[in-house]
């Protein structure tokens, strides 16, 4: 009741198709197409390695004009409504809302500040590595 009378973010076209949505199926199977078909490698359930081969994983990039659709300051602009849009929506109990590349945004500024945490261990190893080839430890 609470979602039909107050609403709520639902998946891409709805909550069907196993909660993908009708939309949501049908850009999974664009991505599929376009990383897995155009560049003549393997798609869908055949993405998989094996001891006998490779998976034959395809990648699509593609760069987009936004000022051949609208001013880039305007895009910019309505990117930050849409992401305030997304973070105002009502949170499940002790969960926050997240946006794509939140937390990986987030990761960074702190890696920035605070550096990489690695494990012992594998600083042991760089630095025995390094020794070997005669370039600076890491600290």
């Amino acid at each position: 009741d609470d979602v039909l009378m107050e609403g709520a973010e639902l998946p891409l076209g709805g909550i069907g198709e196993i909660l993908g949505g009708h939309k949501g199926y049908g850009l999974s199977m664009a991505v599929d197409m376009l990383s897995g078909i155009l560049t003549n490698a393997t798609w869908s359930k055949w993405v998989k390695n094996t001891d006998e081969k490779n998976s034959n994983l395809g990648h699509f990039f593609i760069a987009i004009n936004v000022e051949a659709f609208l001013p880039l300051d305007e895009f910019k602009r309505k990117m930050k409504e849409m992401i305030k849009d997304i973070k105002r929506s009502r949170a499940a109990e002790g969960r926050k809302i997240w946006y794509p590349g939140e937390k990986g945004a987030l990761t960074m500024e702190t890696r920035l500040k605070i550096g990489i945490p690695i494990y012992n261990k594998v600083l042991e190893e760089i630095n025995r590595i390094a020794e070997d080839v005669g370039v600076e430890r890491l600290k």
